[in-house]
């Protein structure tokens, strides 16, 4: 049997890099990027797959530039080590296993992968999620507040709209918690992919849409009672009337992904819109909130 064959670059940085890196590969056109956060450190593992081999050498020299142009800013840049791979998928998958184990979230939601067993007591929602090429495994904080919110406020809200939904996990995690139409849109097609084969998994095909779009172009004339925004914070302020223009009256809409450093601008952004914050959480790191009318 063979399998497919992926090159990968990996970046070892600080996670302020994070935002600023995202929007230089949103450029370059490639078969996915994840980004891993290790407990315990500040190391951010940037990874970008290719379906074809990239040019090493000017890949290298232009993150080096940003590097030195983030410096001058005065962001930490961490490590700063560069490294490429080529693998197939199927030692992509294995490589997970090693590191990505079942957990739970809040007091309901158990996501776990699909090589393990988990033996869900009486009220427990499990969310099968394999990691692919897309953002959302349910690991980084900006993911779990989500999630969490989701299940805080499951019963309040029968429908549901992920804006950049990466993996759909969330979009799942709303179906399963009751939400009968579950909509998610990606600018990216891999990220789709990977969220339609997940929904498949999970069993929630039949009342969750994923679909490709951006926030330049996306149109709908539906309301949504809980909409979820998990972007940097320049798209979040940037997009704001849209994104607000998607939440049904007395809908709840969260907005993350944004820096510590950034949180004061986005609240009073979308504060502007009328809305209010109903919860709200921070670490070291990140911050979001939930809003409301």
């Amino acid at each position: 049997m063979s399998f497919r064959k992926y090159y990968m670059i990996e970046i070892v940085t600080s996670s302020e890099c994070e935002e600023p890196l995202n929007a230089y590969f949103e450029n370059i056109s490639s078969a996915g990027v994840s980004v891993d956060h290790k407990i315990d450190s500040q190391d951010v593992y940037f990874k970008v797959y290719f379906e074809n081999e990239p040019d090493k050498k000017r890949l290298s020299e232009e993150i080096n530039a940003l590097f030195e142009e983030y410096e001058k800013i005065g962001i930490i840049t961490g490590k700063k080590e560069i490294s490429f791979s080529v693998f197939d998928e199927e030692d992509w998958k294995n490589s997970w296993k090693k590191n990505f184990t079942s957990f739970k979230i809040g007091d309901r939601l158990v996501i776990k992968p699909s090589w393990e067993d988990w033996n869900a007591k009486e009220g427990e929602i499990v969310i099968e999620c394999d990691p692919g090429m897309a953002f959302g495994t349910g690991q980084h904080p900006t993911t779990r507040f989500c999630l969490k919110m989701l299940e805080q406020y499951a019963g309040k809200y029968n429908n549901s709209l992920d804006i950049g939904c990466g993996s759909g996990i969330l979009s799942i995690a709303a179906a399963k918690l009751g939400a009968m139409k579950n909509h998610g849109f990606d600018n990216d097609p891999v990220a789709i992919d990977h969220a339609r084969e997940m929904s498949c998994k999970n069993k929630t095909d039949i009342n969750t849409l994923f679909f490709v779009d951006n926030l330049d172009h996306y149109q709908s004339h539906d309301k949504f009672e809980f909409v979820m925004a998990n972007l940097f914070a320049e798209v979040l302020i940037k997009y704001a009337e849209k994104i607000t223009s998607t939440v049904s009256n007395n809908g709840y809409l969260v907005i993350t992904g944004i820096t510590v450093q950034k949180m004061d601008d986005v609240r009073n952004t979308y504060l502007k819109y009328g809305f209010k914050v109903i919860d709200s959480f921070s670490d070291p790191e990140w911050s979001g909130f939930l809003l409301s009318y």
